[in-house]
Protein backbone atom coordinates (compact mmCIF):
# COMPACT_ATOMS: atom_id res chain seq x y z
CA UNK A 1 0.00 0.00 0.00
CA UNK A 2 3.09 2.42 1.02
CA UNK A 3 5.65 1.38 -1.00
CA UNK A 4 3.91 0.26 -4.29
CA UNK A 5 6.27 2.63 -6.28
CA UNK A 6 9.35 1.64 -4.78
CA UNK A 7 8.38 -2.19 -4.78
CA UNK A 8 7.80 -1.71 -9.19
CA UNK A 9 11.62 0.06 -8.86
CA UNK A 10 12.48 -2.97 -7.37
CA UNK A 11 10.90 -5.33 -9.85
CA UNK A 12 12.31 -3.83 -13.22
CA UNK A 13 15.73 -3.37 -11.20
CA UNK A 14 15.95 -6.44 -9.97
CA UNK A 15 14.33 -7.87 -13.61
CA UNK A 16 11.52 -9.68 -11.17
CA UNK A 17 7.75 -10.24 -11.09
CA UNK A 18 5.90 -8.47 -8.06
CA UNK A 19 4.32 -11.95 -6.94
CA UNK A 20 8.01 -13.51 -6.84
CA UNK A 21 9.41 -10.60 -5.30
CA UNK A 22 6.88 -10.01 -2.70
CA UNK A 23 7.65 -13.90 -1.53
CA UNK A 24 11.25 -13.28 -1.25
CA UNK A 25 11.03 -9.88 0.88
CA UNK A 26 8.33 -12.00 3.35
CA UNK A 27 11.15 -14.92 3.29
CA UNK A 28 13.77 -11.79 3.83
CA UNK A 29 12.42 -10.06 6.20
CA UNK A 30 8.99 -10.81 8.16
CA UNK A 31 8.26 -13.08 10.74
CA UNK A 32 8.60 -11.24 13.94
CA UNK A 33 5.63 -12.42 16.06
CA UNK A 34 4.23 -11.62 19.69
CA UNK A 35 1.29 -14.33 18.85
CA UNK A 36 2.16 -16.31 16.65
CA UNK A 37 -0.50 -15.31 13.94
CA UNK A 38 0.53 -11.46 13.20
CA UNK A 39 3.40 -11.20 12.02
CA UNK A 40 5.78 -7.37 11.39
CA UNK A 41 8.62 -6.90 8.67
CA UNK A 42 11.40 -5.46 10.25
CA UNK A 43 11.14 -1.62 8.78
CA UNK A 44 15.10 -1.21 8.93
CA UNK A 45 15.71 -3.63 6.55
CA UNK A 46 12.53 -2.98 4.24
CA UNK A 47 13.94 0.54 4.11
CA UNK A 48 17.38 -0.53 3.32
CA UNK A 49 16.51 -2.99 0.50
CA UNK A 50 14.33 -0.14 -0.94
CA UNK A 51 17.28 2.56 -1.24
CA UNK A 52 19.49 0.38 -1.87
CA UNK A 53 17.35 -1.93 -4.77
CA UNK A 54 19.28 -5.27 -3.62
CA UNK A 55 18.74 -7.91 -0.97
CA UNK A 56 21.63 -7.81 1.13
CA UNK A 57 21.54 -8.71 5.20
CA UNK A 58 21.41 -5.65 6.42
CA UNK A 59 20.75 -7.06 10.44
CA UNK A 60 24.82 -7.02 10.55
CA UNK A 61 24.51 -3.65 10.16
CA UNK A 62 22.60 -2.91 13.09
CA UNK A 63 25.75 -4.03 15.30
CA UNK A 64 27.64 -7.23 16.84
CA UNK A 65 26.16 -8.95 19.77
CA UNK A 66 29.13 -9.08 22.05
CA UNK A 67 27.34 -9.69 24.77
CA UNK A 68 24.99 -12.43 23.55
CA UNK A 69 27.65 -14.81 22.39
CA UNK A 70 29.83 -14.41 25.57
CA UNK A 71 26.77 -15.43 27.30
CA UNK A 72 26.02 -18.01 24.59
CA UNK A 73 29.93 -19.60 25.58
CA UNK A 74 29.03 -20.28 28.71
CA UNK A 75 25.88 -22.25 28.17
CA UNK A 76 26.08 -25.96 26.92
CA UNK A 77 23.59 -25.27 23.96
CA UNK A 78 24.39 -26.79 20.57
CA UNK A 79 23.45 -25.28 16.97
CA UNK A 80 20.47 -26.84 16.78
CA UNK A 81 18.81 -26.11 20.07
CA UNK A 82 18.25 -22.29 18.91
CA UNK A 83 15.28 -23.53 16.52
CA UNK A 84 11.89 -24.89 17.46
CA UNK A 85 12.57 -24.25 21.13
CA UNK A 86 9.70 -24.70 23.71
CA UNK A 87 9.22 -22.59 26.48
CA UNK A 88 7.19 -20.75 29.06
CA UNK A 89 5.49 -18.04 29.48
CA UNK A 90 8.07 -16.47 32.67
CA UNK A 91 11.13 -16.67 29.91
CA UNK A 92 9.55 -13.33 28.40
CA UNK A 93 9.29 -11.73 32.02
CA UNK A 94 13.22 -12.83 32.44
CA UNK A 95 15.38 -10.09 33.43
CA UNK A 96 17.71 -10.89 35.80
CA UNK A 97 21.01 -9.58 34.89
CA UNK A 98 23.13 -11.65 37.04
CA UNK A 99 21.27 -14.39 36.05
CA UNK A 100 20.19 -14.08 32.21
CA UNK A 101 18.19 -16.50 30.34
CA UNK A 102 19.34 -17.18 27.32
CA UNK A 103 16.32 -17.47 24.99
CA UNK A 104 14.74 -14.18 26.64
CA UNK A 105 17.94 -12.48 25.63
CA UNK A 106 17.48 -14.03 22.01
CA UNK A 107 13.44 -13.01 21.90
CA UNK A 108 14.12 -9.70 23.18
CA UNK A 109 16.41 -8.69 20.75
CA UNK A 110 14.97 -10.36 18.22
CA UNK A 111 16.96 -13.53 16.91
CA UNK A 112 14.05 -15.37 17.83
CA UNK A 113 10.67 -15.09 17.84
CA UNK A 114 7.06 -16.44 18.55
CA UNK A 115 6.29 -19.12 16.34
CA UNK A 116 3.56 -21.39 17.79
CA UNK A 117 1.50 -21.10 20.72
CA UNK A 118 0.09 -24.53 22.90
CA UNK A 119 -2.71 -23.44 24.76
CA UNK A 120 -3.10 -27.31 25.53
CA UNK A 121 -1.35 -27.91 29.59
CA UNK A 122 -1.76 -26.23 32.11
CA UNK A 123 0.54 -23.66 31.17
CA UNK A 124 0.43 -22.07 27.44
CA UNK A 125 3.81 -23.58 25.80
CA UNK A 126 5.62 -21.11 23.50
CA UNK A 127 7.50 -22.43 20.24
CA UNK A 128 10.55 -20.08 19.57
CA UNK A 129 12.16 -19.96 15.29
CA UNK A 130 14.34 -17.68 13.86
CA UNK A 131 12.09 -15.07 12.16
CA UNK A 132 13.19 -14.74 8.64
CA UNK A 133 16.37 -15.60 6.88
CA UNK A 134 18.08 -12.77 7.33
CA UNK A 135 18.24 -12.63 11.41
CA UNK A 136 19.09 -17.03 10.92
CA UNK A 137 22.09 -16.27 8.46
CA UNK A 138 23.14 -13.83 11.06
CA UNK A 139 22.85 -15.55 13.93
CA UNK A 140 24.80 -18.48 12.76
CA UNK A 141 27.42 -16.49 11.11
CA UNK A 142 28.28 -14.59 13.82
CA UNK A 143 28.01 -18.12 16.41
CA UNK A 144 30.44 -19.17 14.13
CA UNK A 145 32.64 -16.65 14.04
CA UNK A 146 32.56 -16.49 17.49
CA UNK A 147 32.98 -20.12 18.48
CA UNK A 148 35.99 -20.70 15.38
CA UNK A 149 37.87 -17.41 15.25
CA UNK A 150 37.35 -17.14 11.72
CA UNK A 151 36.79 -13.14 10.13
CA UNK A 152 32.91 -12.30 9.72
CA UNK A 153 33.87 -11.31 6.21
CA UNK A 154 35.44 -14.31 5.08
CA UNK A 155 32.45 -16.70 6.68
CA UNK A 156 29.96 -15.34 4.03
CA UNK A 157 31.68 -15.82 0.64
CA UNK A 158 33.06 -19.33 2.13
CA UNK A 159 29.34 -20.18 2.60
CA UNK A 160 28.10 -19.06 -0.90
CA UNK A 161 31.41 -21.10 -2.51
CA UNK A 162 30.45 -24.09 -0.59
CA UNK A 163 26.65 -24.27 -1.73
CA UNK A 164 28.16 -23.99 -5.35
CA UNK A 165 30.61 -26.44 -4.50
CA UNK A 166 27.69 -28.97 -3.87
CA UNK A 167 25.48 -27.57 -6.45
CA UNK A 168 28.27 -28.91 -8.79
CA UNK A 169 29.29 -31.99 -7.21
CA UNK A 170 32.97 -30.33 -6.89
CA UNK A 171 33.48 -32.82 -4.16
CA UNK A 172 37.26 -31.48 -3.78
CA UNK A 173 36.35 -27.50 -4.09
CA UNK A 174 34.13 -28.34 -0.46
CA UNK A 175 36.67 -29.78 1.02
CA UNK A 176 39.39 -27.13 -0.17
CA UNK A 177 37.09 -24.52 1.63
CA UNK A 178 36.57 -26.99 4.77
CA UNK A 179 40.04 -27.21 5.00
CA UNK A 180 40.76 -23.88 5.02
CA UNK A 181 37.99 -22.95 7.25
CA UNK A 182 39.34 -25.31 9.47
CA UNK A 183 43.07 -24.06 9.75
CA UNK A 184 41.63 -21.10 11.65
CA UNK A 185 40.56 -22.76 14.25
CA UNK A 186 43.13 -22.86 17.15
CA UNK A 187 44.35 -26.50 18.05
CA UNK A 188 43.28 -26.43 21.57
CA UNK A 189 39.85 -24.67 21.01
CA UNK A 190 36.81 -27.46 21.38
CA UNK A 191 33.34 -25.66 22.33
CA UNK A 192 30.36 -28.10 23.38
CA UNK A 193 28.10 -25.93 21.42
CA UNK A 194 29.60 -27.58 18.01
CA UNK A 195 29.73 -31.00 18.77
CA UNK A 196 26.33 -33.51 18.71
CA UNK A 197 26.14 -36.59 20.85
CA UNK A 198 29.31 -38.91 20.55
CA UNK A 199 30.70 -36.58 17.03
CA UNK A 200 33.87 -35.09 17.33
CA UNK A 201 34.35 -31.33 17.55
CA UNK A 202 35.44 -30.98 14.09
CA UNK A 203 32.52 -33.48 12.54
CA UNK A 204 30.36 -31.13 14.62
CA UNK A 205 31.80 -28.28 13.06
CA UNK A 206 31.08 -29.52 9.52
CA UNK A 207 27.22 -29.91 10.45
CA UNK A 208 27.48 -26.49 11.82
CA UNK A 209 29.12 -24.67 8.49
CA UNK A 210 26.30 -26.49 6.62
CA UNK A 211 23.79 -25.15 8.13
CA UNK A 212 25.49 -21.23 7.31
Amino acid sequence: SYFDKYIQNLCFELGMKKAFLLDKIKTWYNGYSWNAKDKVYNPFSILNLLSAQRFSNYWFASGTPTFLMKLIKNTALEATDFENKKVLESVFDSYDVDNMNVFSLLFQTGYLTITQIDNKGRFPKYTLNYPNLEVKEAFLTYLFESFTQNRLDEIQPAAEELRECLQDENLEGFMNIIRALFAKIPYFLHIPCFSWPGEDFFLGTIRFILRL
